[in-house]
């Protein structure tokens, strides 16, 4: 009683080198987009995450330095050795590089102009590929899955379709580069360390989701294909 406070707000002025998410689904496209003016590199998980999280063991530096990608290769290595201790499997987790987005982004861009120059003849093919991805957050009940898509792993399926064949190629090489160190097990081999938000419908989308900043070249493309899909006959 009596006592005075005083708040005072602190801005980050200078990046710091890795920002790790020891969470569920945060190794994704929208993070990355947001933490790049912060940090250089995000270490997190496409999927859920188990119980037993990280070995947190692992993230002492011997001697007191270690470079970045070393000190995520030891709690990556710790992670998934863990995990075979704890008898869970499912896992995911990768270091992105937040300076090779734009690449990503370009890609991401020329998705666009490829459903734009052809959506209705696009949507059904992309539609399909998109089915056959790897997703993360899964529900049997679509109304319960949170819909997020391994880019890569959509960008390599989408190299067998006409029209998409360029984009898809360049998206896929654009998440290989800005991808420094991924892990997976059985489940998710295909994962190639980041998602996306990619409702299948417009319609089982999240409104907000149009609130995110920095997104702007991948709901480009939703919109491009969302636009497309109401243009294709119902039969």
């Amino acid at each position: 009683k009596g006592m005075k406070f005083r708040f005072y707000w602190l801005t980050v002025r200078q990046t710091v080198d890795l920002i790790g998410f020891d969470a569920c689904l945060m190794a994704t496209y929208e993070v990355a987009q947001n933490l790049e003016p912060v940090a250089h590199t995000l270490l997190a998980s496409e999927e859920l995450e188990p119980g037993h999280g990280w070995d947190w063991s692992q993230v002492a530096a011997p001697g007191g330095e270690i470079s970045t990608v070393d000190l995520a290769t030891a709690i990556t290595d710790g992670f998934a050795a863990q995990s075979v201790d704890y008898g869970t499997s499912g896992i995911t987790l990768s270091l992105v590089d937040l300076g090779r987005l734009d690449g990503i982004d370009s890609a991401f861009d020329a998705m666009t102009a490829a459903v734009g120059a052809d959506a209705a003849g696009l949507v059904g093919r992309i539609a399909s590929e998109r089915g056959d991805a790897l997703g993360f957050g899964r529900d049997p009940d679509p109304a319960y899955d949170l819909h997020m898509v391994d880019i890569g792993h959509l960008a390599s399926l989408l190299t067998d379709v006409d029209g998409m064949a360029a984009a898809a190629a360049e998206l896929e090489a654009a998440v290989d580069e800005a991808v420094l160190v991924n892990v997976t097990d059985s489940p998710t081999a295909q994962a190639r360390g980041l998602a996306v938000y990619f409702p299948p419908l417009a319609d089982l989308g999240v409104p907000s989701y149009e609130e995110v900043a920095d997104i702007g070249p991948w709901t480009g493309f939703l919109g491009a294909y969302y636009t497309g899909a109401e243009g294709v006959p119902s039969e």
